[in-house]
């Protein structure tokens, strides 16, 4: 789910700089144009389509839809980033995750600053240049993150506690001995299974033997 939610908001951070949006708001942040909610025009923010030849040079929309535009890619960065930090702590728990869950956590808090830079300081080209190769980065780490091999976790199953049984009644059942003066006792084998989640052994079977007793004259 994170990785399908960064890819939204790393396309939507495309459209808005493709539709020359990113200033769309002005230099204002948390607010727009001076209000929460100034005019919008979604209908016509997220046309996909306009037909060949059209010119697109400094951009074919309007102030409210450019201004939709940047108001969906503040929305979406404050879903994205709050789930993606939920998940970094999550992998910082996590035995054999902590540095990916590390970077994952400075990842996002970089990005977060570097977006309102953006606009707090109207778009500097070392900052917007920086905001796309953070971009890229997070998508980087969420993508080795996901692929990364995690601890296997124990499961108790039938198998298990059948295991567990032979274990116990191997260990205490009672061996038995010959009396009989021309046979040489020797002890039961004794088979031990142990079955963990991961994997079964068996221990080979054990004798041991006793010299016979002398003849009763």
């Amino acid at each position: 789910l994170g990785l399908a939610l960064l890819a939204v908001q790393i396309a939507l951070g495309g459209w808005t700089s493709a539709n020359y949006a990113a200033l769309a708001c002005g230099t204002d942040y948390p607010k727009c144009l001076g209000q929460w909610l100034p005019a919008h025009d979604f209908r016509e923010a997220f046309v996909l389509w306009r037909g060949i030849g059209v010119d697109y040079e400094g951009g074919v929309l309007d102030g409210p839809a450019r201004v939709a535009i940047q108001l969906v890619h503040r929305g979406m960065a404050v879903i994205v980033a709050l789930y993606l930090l939920g998940i970094a702590l999550k992998l910082i728990r996590t035995p054999g995750l902590v540095y990916w869950g590390s970077l994952l956590l400075l990842l996002v808090l970089a990005q977060v600053a570097l977006g309102i830079s953006n606009v707090v300081y109207s778009l500097p080209l070392w900052v917007a240049v920086a905001h796309n190769a953070g971009a890229a980065l997070l998508l980087f780490v969420v993508v080795d993150s996901v692929a990364a091999p995690r601890p296997r976790r124990a499961r108790y199953t039938a198998a298990t506690a059948f295991g567990m049984l032979v274990t116990t009644a191997s260990s205490t059942a009672p061996t038995t001995r010959s009396d009989s003066p021309h046979s040489s006792p020797s002890a039961v084998p004794v088979v031990s299974i142990t079955i963990d989640a991961a994997t079964t052994t068996t221990s080979a079977p054990t004798a041991t033997s006793t010299s016979a007793r002398p003849p009763v004259a």
